[in-house]
């Protein structure tokens, strides 16, 4: 088979992997956060280019708001990031009271300036006052573009958000929870997951989040969340010399495994239900078996 080939097929057995995730945020993109009660999932959050620009001023340095491409930026990196590369931008925002009741807040995740991080940006918290946005916070490394939102019983929101960065086609990701008030932020992991399908392995491991939705799971009259997982454990065989080539000469992978995690809302945190502490255990058996045979 020729190389072309095998990146032909090595795209189409990826689509496949990830199409149940991306597909869900794609079929949603300009609507906020879910916070209401109901089954609904993380979405996507847009922002027009006026908003951005309008944003922006408050990130920049005075006059350093321009543009690239027909895309709002940064020309310079600001102060409080660890700069370069430059042309800082925003790729969402989320709004809401973060850091105490009343506040008019907006949480932005931005891009560039960032070098050093895995994500390659981080969030800029925004306060609207009487002469417009002023910057009250930034967490770099952090990103809140696929977040579920929590009021909590301080009046506040909170956030239980799913990054990820990818190096050499493996891909490694956390569920946090986030809370600002006080402008102090406060973080703890939910879900580690990790999938390295893409870096055509011949051990093939993924813990891969493709869902996340929100309902009141134990009746005590607060919105839980539900996160839904597939799991991949499996071995090519060594008649095959990799992954992709297994899929080339037809071998039938087993089914992923379909998890579920329910994350019981106390009114201020996210804790893991008692009936998935089995689940996440075995989950992270596997994960920690995946980093000792990296080591």
């Amino acid at each position: 088979m020729t190389m072309r080939k095998h990146r032909f097929l090595l795209y189409a057995v990826l689509a496949s992997v990830f199409t149940g995730f991306s597909a869900y945020y794609i079929t949603a993109p300009t609507v906020k956060a879910a916070e209401t009660s109901g089954l609904r999932p993380i979405l996507i959050e847009k922002v027009s280019v006026s908003r951005q620009l309008d944003l922006l001023r408050a990130i920049c340095k005075p006059g350093q708001v321009t543009m690239r491409n027909g895309t709002p930026v940064c020309s310079a990196c600001p102060s409080f990031t660890s700069g370069g590369p430059a042309d800082l931008r925003i790729t969402n925002a989320i709004e809401g009271n973060f850091t105490r009741p009343g506040a008019k807040e907006v949480l932005l995740d931005t891009t560039g300036c960032e070098p050093a991080t895995a994500n390659g940006g981080g969030s800029v918290l925004l306060e609207a006052g009487e002469k417009g946005w002023s910057r009250i916070l930034y967490q770099p490394d952090f990103r809140s573009n696929e977040c579920v939102r929590f009021r909590t019983m301080r009046q506040t929101v909170s956030l239980a958000c799913n990054m990820s960065s990818i190096d050499r086609g493996i891909q490694r990701g956390k569920l946090e929870w986030l809370n600002l008030r006080d402008a102090n932020p406060v973080q703890h992991d939910l879900l580690e997951w990790y999938d390295n399908s893409q870096s055509n392995p011949r051990h093939l491991v993924s813990v891969f989040p493709h869902r996340f939705m929100k309902s009141d799971f134990n009746s005590d009259g607060r919105v839980d969340l539900r996160v839904n997982v597939r799991m991949r454990d499996e071995i090519v065989p060594t008649k095959y010399s990799s992954y992709v080539d297994a899929i080339a000469a037809g071998h039938r992978f087993k089914k992923a495994k379909s998890l579920q995690l329910v994350y019981l809302f106390d009114g201020s945190t996210l804790v893991l239900s008692p009936n998935s502490e089995a689940t996440k255990a075995d989950i992270d058996t596997l994960l920690k078996q995946t980093r000792n045979q990296q080591h």
